[in-house]
């Protein structure tokens, strides 16, 4: 749980916001690790290093200096820093002998653009051609002192002087200069007196920045005559310097004040030349030594490639080529030789550009030498990046990746395609140069990992046909189709034999697509909840705010809101304390509900009134008090202000009452307890308690199908279990406690956990969730471990039915940390790996497999499944919001959960808004004996009824059938007895079991709908209710909700209940949902006082009461509603006005007599019926017999109808169409419908 291990370890944490929060969550890890690992994971793990292997040729043979025994295998001398490079900030103050061991950090182009500025700004010749001079020298490679880029030029004119030869057995020095993402060096081409013999290379290398240090990673490429046999990196060296004392000194009046006059204070560098000896195999094994840069992209998670440099054998052929295209040999070329082989620079190149206007330059012209010195500055800009195509250049937009060869160097559009398994890539290549080029392509396959997590491993190689067209004449551009092999994961494409720089390592992604959505620094994104349009939620504790995300295809582009939870801190006000909003889940009604961890409060969220950086359409509702005994204060303390005492709610779900309330329940880890609040429609706060959890902290936790309560204890080492009382749910005393203890744990001293120090014994349960078929999972932080447990096989205070799984090692080498954990809709369990660099997945069988995220060490939290089979997850010391594409089952939207009706005086049973369920079987059991069933009942737009002969108590269980269907649903009908006297009293009783039942019934006149009508309070000692003022007839409904349905037992008034006998029902704690208790319910059925025109309602349903507020009305109530139209015209008698694409409204009369809504934004109240919701909606909006017509017929008071048309495509609404008629203009259908429903 990346919000400070909020799900384990919250009791007692900081409750600081913004940057405090990351340091705090970052300070955690190392002490999490250090429990888990210990020395025992740290022996084991060098117990699982591989073996020290080499390569082998094709006669079997071991290649020399091909081990793999580690990153330094082939590591002969150093590293080793030679020169320290340093820019004093006061050098006037410092020891002349100490400035003169220092040698300057600037770049090649930092110091060209210093010349130019020099040239721009001369206010003489002499100043003006010494600027000019400075600028030639840098292009051209003379020798200017103290530059470690002395002698290696910019314009890359000089490729016959980089072949060197190396004696037998010998050593060969390579100079490299490192900046941004280019690599200059001195050597192209080796000779070898002896191709038999293993040599060594010594590097010299100069990381000049400005960005993190790179790499060395030299990569023979080996082959022999019997073909490539393979490559490795020789060693895996980080440029990276310890701080190197220069022996000057800053000096400042803020030093002189602080160390006294001249004093200043020492200074330091990072950047230096380091010389690092590397052993190489015989040459004649050697194709190619590729240099790339495995760290130099930014990736922490996959390895680079670009900046790549290449040495190659020189064979007489290689050298013939670069003699003859460059006009000269040898080191000592003449002035003539070297302006031509300048010529053979394409003149697109800025180096070419450049050098020829300073060259041309008259520098006794001051005013010429100003304009250039100006105008010529930005040609040193071009130079800098590569991985854009340089000015006048194209590539092929059909391409995936672009490529402009220019100066002998490779600009590139892209260093990473993503190609799937079997499919080609278009590679488009230029040659921008005035010579021509034979492009090669090479592929690099089947990667094992050798050295570490992030780089190329040991691998196969081969080259890659391109074709007679692979050679391109001066300026032309060919795209080559290239078709890799599945496992291939680089190409290296380029041209080899005109310079070590004219090589491009094209990444091949062939894994899912993951992307990232960065927020802003130190806003700690925590957890995340999709709502029904596929919008992501996410709330953001470093600054109190939630936010609304609208993915985009590229992750980066989608648009990002902000909503303000009132009375938070939204400034990184030190003085003001946090609410920390934690977790969220989205109730039926698509209501968003937060839990605010360190406001000890619940946030309630209304989509339809939020606006961008406002606390518009949110309410903060406050826990109960909390005494300092029972809610102590965060460990460690916090400086400063105190922060209030909180419940420090976290983990939570939502669901729907009988009645439509939304019931929420959370976790509080810091009472001890579990929580829960009941809220009507509109938002009023009905319960709220707490119920004691027996444990110390219950950190994760979910509501199971039957709506009891499933938890983690942390300190105890148990899952809790927690049943709601039936006759009265609110009522903490009457609820019943459960616990399961875990098998494994360690011993651990916590003070996070137990405040005292004690040891306790534990896998440091964690988070928790529950699969479709009702089965429990939880992750086990201490022990690297995922949890299960079966309820129809537990058995209180025991293991039974418990499974342990211990999760694989990352590719770090890492045991896991799994902390939340989340399950798509195949049971699959996804979890993150809080402290390390994984997200995984593991299914009952016992199958696991592994991600990585896009930052290393980025405190994973919150992984989600949404409706479309993406895994998102927070990275939360990385501000990113993270998702990784298709590799998930999905899960369903929030919807409305189905409603099940039991009609005691028909013995029916029916059903409606099941989703992805293609039929069901139903059995009925009485006095523990299954009396009826119905197999395959067919499942019609989510709706089916079935003659079952229920009575009262009978145990219905519903077992849904399709590829996602959930598990089997079981409800226990209740016993429902109501007579009516003369005066219209109506007296009865509510039971189950033979206890009273919660909340109300409803008594509804005969030709009302299940639950609609007035509601009469049920006495919770004896289950008795009364009513008066009833007609005759009717019916007595009581319902109750869980997170699979709500469930509802109709019976007539009048009439006994024919009721089971004795024992055949549930005992107090045994209905409601899959197999167990009942939920929180009630009855109250009123919706909230509404606003037509603010709420933009289409449809407003009272009861079994519906009307449709703008039919009939006239255009200037229209106007005054909705607004002026965006269009109008008309068509004989019928005028139409048009609001953008998503409404027409249209008039005959003076008023309206249709509608057609095409876009979400109107809805009915109280069910959200509305373009782009679930069909399913439609049966309590318009009633039950909407479902199978998709149509319904609203009699009004002046007798015309509404007929209402829903178009539904793949299960969702797209359109309503409304239009007012008579009876006689009704069709055969509509009359139909209106007979079946008067």
């Amino acid at each position: 749980m990346g919000m400070v291990r909020a799900q384990g370890r919250c009791r007692l944490r900081s409750l600081a916001s913004g940057p405090a929060l990351i340091a705090t969550l970052a300070a955690e890890a190392p002490a999490a690790r250090v429990r888990v690992a210990g020395v025992v994971a740290a022996l084991a793990l060098l117990a699982c290093a591989p073996p020290a292997v080499a390569l082998v040729d094709h006669a079997g043979a071991t290649v020399p200096a091909t081990s793999t025994s580690g990153t330094q295998a082939q590591l002969a001398a150093g590293p080793k820093v030679t020169e320290t490079l340093f820019a004093p900030e006061s050098p006037g103050d410092d020891d002349p002998a100490a400035l003169a061991a220092l040698g300057s950090s600037a770049t090649p182009e930092d110091d060209l653009g210093a010349a130019l500025d020099a040239l721009r700004d001369a206010s003489s010749a002499p100043d003006a051609q010494d600027a000019r001079r400075r600028a030639l020298d840098i292009l051209l490679g003379d020798a200017i002192p103290g530059k470690v880029y002395s002698g290696m030029p910019l314009l890359n004119w000089d490729v016959p002087r980089k072949i060197k030869d190396v004696p037998p057995g010998g050593d060969v020095r390579v100079r490299e200069v490192r900046y941004g993402d280019t690599v200059l060096s001195d050597t192209s081409l080796l000779h070898f007196d002896d191709p038999a013999q293993a040599f060594t290379i010594t590097y010299e290398i100069a990381d000049l920045g400005p960005a993190s240090d790179g790499e060395l990673a030299p990569t023979p490429l080996l082959a022999d005559a019997g073909g490539p046999i393979g490559g490795l990196h020789s060693i895996l060296q980080p440029l990276t310097l310890a701080p190197i004392p220069t022996g000057t000194f800053a000096s400042s009046r803020f030093t002189d004040a602080l160390l006294g006059a001249g004093q200043g204070g020492k200074e330091q560098s990072r950047r230096g030349v380091q010389q690092i000896t590397v052993e190489m195999p015989p040459p004649r094994d050697v194709d190619a030594v590729l240099d790339p840069d495995l760290v130099a992209a930014g990736d922490p998670m996959s390895a680079g490639g670009n900046p790549m440099t290449a040495l190659r054998p020189a064979t007489d052929g290689r050298v013939a080529e670069v003699d003859g295209t460059f006009g000269f040999t040898g080191d000592a070329p003449s002035d003539a030789e070297r302006e031509g082989a300048i010529a053979k620079i394409g003149d697109r190149a800025p180096e070419r550009e450049l050098y020829e206007h300073l060259r041309d330059l008259d520098a006794t012209d001051l005013d010429a030498a100003h304009a250039l010195g100006l105008q010529d500055r930005a040609l040193v800009s071009a130079m800098r990046s590569h991985t854009e195509l340089p000015a006048g250049f194209g590539g092929d937009p059909d391409a995936a990746a672009s490529m402009v060869l220019l100066n002998g160097e490779t600009y590139r559009t892209r260093d990473e395609v993503r190609v799937a398994a079997g499919a080609a890539v278009k590679v488009s290549v230029t040659n921008g140069d005035d010579y021509p080029r034979t492009i090669t392509a090479t592929q690099l396959y089947n990667h094992r990992a050798a050295l570490g997590a992030v780089d190329w491993g040991e691998f196969d190689w081969a080259p890659v046909t391109l074709g007679a067209g692979a050679t391109l004449a001066p300026g032309e551009s060919r795209t080559f189709t290239i078709t890799p092999r599945d496992d291939a994961f680089e190409l290296v494409v380029g041209d080899p034999d005109h310079g070590e720089q004219g090589m491009w390592a094209l990444a091949l992604d062939r894994g899912p697509l993951k992307q990232s959505l960065e927020f802003a620094a130190n806003t700690a994104p925590t957890h995340t909840a999709e709502d029904a349009h596929g919008d992501l939620w996410v709330t953001l504790a470093g600054i109190d705010t939630i936010a609304r995300v609208t993915p985009a295809s590229n992750l980066a582009d989608s648009k990002v809101e902000h909503y303000l939870v009132p009375g938070g801190n939204h400034t990184f006000d030190p003085v003001q304390p946090p609410l920390g909003p934690h977790g969220l889940q989205f109730d039926a009604r698509g209501i968003l509900w937060v839990t605010l961890d360190a406001g000890s409060a619940i946030a309630r969220v209304d989509p339809s009134q939020v606006r961008d950086g406002t606390e518009d359409g949110i309410r903060v509702y406050k826990l109960n008090d909390c005494s300092a005994a029972v809610c102590p204060q965060p460990f460690p303390p916090e400086p400063g202000v105190t922060p209030p005492i909180t419940r420090l709610p976290v983990q939570m779900d939502v669901m729907q009452d009988g009645a439509g309330n939304t019931v929420v329940v959370f976790a509080e880890q810091n009472a001890s307890a579990i929580g829960a609040m009941r809220f009507s429609p509109d938002g009023t706060e009905l319960d709220k308690t707490d119920y004691p959890c027996a444990c110390t902290v219950p950190t994760g936790m979910r509501l199971a199908p039957d709506g009891s309560v499933w938890f983690t204890e942390a300190v105890e080492n148990r899952i809790g279990h927690l049943r709601f009382d039936q006759a009265q749910p609110f009522k903490a005393s009457a609820a019943s406690l459960e616990h399961f203890p875990i098998p494994s744990g360690i011993t651990q001293v916590d003070p996070a956990l137990v405040p005292s120090g004690a040891e306790f014994f534990s896998a440091t349960p964690h988070s928790l969730t529950v699969d479709r078929h009702g089965r429990i999972w939880w992750s086990e932080e201490a022990t690297g471990k995922i949890g299960t447990l079966d309820p129809e096989k537990a058995v209180p205070n025991s293991s039974a039915g418990m499974r342990e799984f211990a999760l694989q090692r990352n590719d770090f080498g890492r045991d896991p940390l799994p902390a939340d954990i989340t399950v798509d809709r195949r049971d699959t369990v996804y979890w993150a790996d809080e402290y390390g660099d994984a997200m995984g997945s593991l299914t009952a069988a016992g199958a696991q497999h592994q991600w990585r995220p896009a930052e290393r060490n980025s405190l994973t939290d919150s992984p989600m499944s949404d409706v479309e089979g993406n895994l998102w997850f927070i990275e939360v010391g990385a501000d990113l919001l993270t998702r990784i594409s298709g590799i998930t089952a999905g899960t369903e939207p929030p919807a409305p959960p189905p409603t099940f009706v039991a009609r005691t005086a028909q013995g029916t049973v029916s059903a409606q808004g099941l989703s992805e369920v293609k039929s069901v079987d139903v059995a009925v059991v009485r006095n523990g004996q299954v009396v009826k069933q119905a197999a395959a009942v067919g499942v019609n737009r989510g709706s089916f009824a079935v003659d079952a002969g229920v009575q009262a108590g009978d145990r219905v269980k519903i077992t849904p059938r399709g590829e996602t269907a959930s598990g089997p649903i079981s409800f226990t009908l209740a016993t429902l007895q109501a007579d009516r006297a003369g005066d219209g009293t109506v007296t009865g009783r509510a039971t189950r079991g033979g206890t009273a039942l919660a909340d109300g019934v409803v008594l509804s006149a005969p030709s009302a709908d299940a639950g609609a009508g007035r509601t009469a309070a049920i006495d919770p000692a004896t289950g008795a209710f009364r009513a008066t003022g009833l007609a005759a007839g009717g019916d007595v409904t009581w319902s109750e909700g869980t997170p699979v349905g709500v469930f509802r037992t109709v019976a007539p008034i009048g009439a006994p209940a024919d009721a089971a006998p004795p024992g055949s029902g549930s005992g107090p704690g045994g209905d409601g949902g899959r197999d167990g208790s009942p939920g929180p319910g009630g009855e109250n059925g009123a919706p909230r006082s509404a606003d037509v025109c603010r709420d933009r309602l289409w449809l407003v349903r009272r009861g079994s009461r519906r009307r449709v507020p703008l039919l009939g009305a006239s255009p200037a109530k229209v106007r005054a509603c909705v607004g002026r139209p965006t269009a109008r015209s008309r068509r004989g008698h019928v005028e139409r006005w048009r609001y953008g694409r998503g409404l027409e409204v249209r008039f005959a009369g003076g008023e309206v007599i249709g509608m057609t809504l095409r876009d979400a934004r109107f809805r009915s109240l109280p069910d959200g019926l509305a373009v782009g919701v679930r069909s399913r909606t439609m049966g309590r909006a318009l009633g039950v017999r909407s479902l199978l017509w998709h149509r319904a017929l609203l009699r009004r008071h002046d007798g015309r109808y509404a007929d209402v048309k829903v178009a539904v495509r793949r299960g969702r609404v797209t359109s309503i169409t409304v239009s007012l008629r008579r009876y006689s203009g009704l069709d055969a259908t509509a009359r139909r419908i209106a007979r079946a429903t008067e």
